[in-house]
This record gives structure tokens, C-alpha cells and sequence, in this order.
């Protein structure tokens, strides 16, 4: 996620009785001053960090909200805590845990969960860890959004000053790139008239079978790619692993190359509405899968 410079954010002390964050000396918690250079990973570990020292043995976890509840950071206690729950699964094992929990941050919906048993309902360190966790979530939220607003901007100036389309392209990579996992990246133009599909700009890190620019390739009808389903269609595609698994067993369409365990693929259409082409982004490492912001960016 991206940040603009400059950005700071506040990060208050835990109150804990006799104790505070200040007291806290232990070399794995990141400098906590009244100002710190915020960074969402790095704000947020020094929170979880300090939180951990400060209430050891006791079981709790906090989460990142959206489709995959993300594992942000867990207690010292015993208790395992997946990296990732689906929505769909949140609530039962919540239930079938027993567990209470504390919503942290909202913006258009809850950004963030601190879960701990029932027993630990009452506890006020936690209480603060949410409120200081949804402070952090909401900031990050906020820069975000002020990010995506300057990116596209910038990818307007560029099509409207730009051009050679190799330097374009470039462009709209790198500016995707400081808001999104953008490292596997590709477009691929489209000629209706001939079914062929040319890729003038492909980087993918892992992929032994990525194009070179001047790779073409004419759409199988009968084997539909991912990539010919989005310039079939006209749909913004948005697919995990298992749904790619899915469609290849039922014959909609294939993963050709290394199949990633998040894919996504969006069109690009003319003045008349026509398909020319599409962008897509993958990513090979089930820790980095797509978030709902991420999703919503692209169909922009």
C-alpha cells in the first residue's frame, strides 16, 4: 500500500495501571515516540509488539477485515490463530471458539477485528489495542484513498502526453505498483478481426513461460485462457486459486503457464465500448492475495 510523504500519525500509549508503552525496553518493539513515521506494517507491529509485552499468556489476535480476514498479529498465548479466514467462516469460528470480539477502525465498513476469549471481554488493554489498531487502520484507509486519486491522475497525464506506448505502459505499471502488488503484470492487445493477441508489455518474476513483447498468440475458442475470457466477455475477471481449478474442471477456461493462487484481469475498451484489449496482475504467494481495495483499484 502506498504512502504519501509526510504522513504521520499519533500512536498513544497503551494505559496499563502503573506500566505504559514507555516503560516497554524490549529491542523487538519498534521506537514508540508521540509522533512516529507511520507505515502501516511497521505502526502496526510496533503496537501489536508493545501489546504482547505488556499483557504476556493471554490469548488474543487481530485481524485485518474485508473477504479474507488477515492475520495482523496474535498474543503470546498458546492458542493458534489462522493467517487468513474467509468471510464466510468468520462467524462460526468465532462461535465455535467462543471467542469475543472487538471491532477496530471503521471507514465505509470495519476495517479491522481484535479476538480473545469471552473471559478476556473486559479487559481494557485490549479495549485500547482496538481502539489504537482502528486509529491506525482508519489513517492508512484515508492515505489510500488520497493515493489512488493521485495515481489516477497521473496515469491521465500520462495518456494524454505520452507517446510511445512501451514508455505508457511502463508508466501505468510503475504508478499501479505504488498502491498494488503490481510485480507480475501484463497487457495483451486484442485484434478481433484476425483473433490474434500481441503482449507489448509482460513482467512475470516466476513464470518460466512469459512473452517477449514481440509474442503473439491467436485466441483458441476451444481452450479459452484466462486472458481470452476477459477479451471475449468484457467482464473484469477476479479469481483465487481454487476458482481457477474449478473452471479448468469444468472446461470454461484455462490457466495457461504457472497457475497463481490469485488472478486478475480487467478490459480495455474504446470510445465505442469494444474490446481492444486487457491488463492483468497476478500473484504466486498466498500471503499476498488481493484485498477488496486492491479489486476495486483495478476495475477503475
Amino acid at each position: 500500500m502506498a504512502h504519501a510523504p509526510g504522513v504521520f500519525m499519533t500512536v498513544n500509549h497503551l494505559a496499563t495501571g502503573p506500566h505504559s508503552l514507555s516503560d516497554v525496553s524490549d529491542p523487538r518493539v519498534a521506537p514508540v515516540d508521540s509522533h512516529v513515521r507511520f507505515s502501516d506494517q511497521v505502526g502496526i507491529d510496533a503496537l501489536l509488539s508493545a501489546t504482547r509485552l505488556l499483557i504476556p499468556g493471554v490469548a488474543w489476535a487481530a485481524y485485518s477485515a474485508g473477504e479474507q480476514k488477515c492475520l495482523l498479529g496474535q498474543g503470546d498465548g498458546q492458542a493458534r490463530w489462522p493467517a487468513h479466514i474467509p468471510f464466510e467462516d468468520f462467524e462460526p469460528f468465532c462461535a465455535e471458539r467462543q471467542l469475543h470480539r472487538r471491532v477496530a477502525g471503521k471507514g465505509e465498513g470495519v476495517l479491522g477485528w481484535v479476538l480473545a476469549p469471552v473471559a478476556e471481554q473486559d479487559n481494557t488493554l485490549l479495549n485500547d489495542l482496538a481502539v489504537q489498531l482502528g486509529s491506525l487502520l482508519q489513517t492508512a484507509a484515508l492515505v489510500r484513498a488520497q493515493s489512488t486519486q493521485r495515481v489516477l491522475y497521473e496515469i491521465s497525464l500520462l495518456a494524454s502526453s505520452t507517446l510511445d506506448r512501451g514508455a505508457f505502459l511502463r508508466g501505468i505499471h510503475e504508478q499501479l505498483a505504488t498502491l498494488i502488488d503490481a510485480e507480475n503484470f501484463y497487457v495483451a492487445l486484442y485484434d478481433r478481426q484476425s483473433s490474434r493477441i500481441t503482449y507489448p508489455y509482460y513482467i512475470d518474476r516466476f513464470d518460466d513461460e512469459a512473452l517477449a513483447p514481440e509474442a503473439f498468440e491467436f485466441l483458441d475458442v476451444n481452450r479459452i485462457s484466462l486472458t481470452g475470457h476477459v477479451l471475449l466477455s468484457g467482464d473484469t475477471l477476479f479469481l483465487g486459486a481454487s476458482c481457477i481449478e474449478q473452471a479448468q474442471a469444468q472446461g470454461r477456461f484455462f490457466c495457461v503457464g504457472r497457475r497463481p493462487e490469485f488472478w486478475m484481469g480487467a478490459p480495455l475498451k474504446n470510445a465505442s465500448d469494444e474490446v481492444f484489449g486487457m491488463v492483468a496482475m497476478q500473484v504466486y504467494d498466498v500471503s499476498r492475495v488481493y484485498s477488496s481495495p486492491d479489486r476495486a483499484l483495478f476495475s477503475v
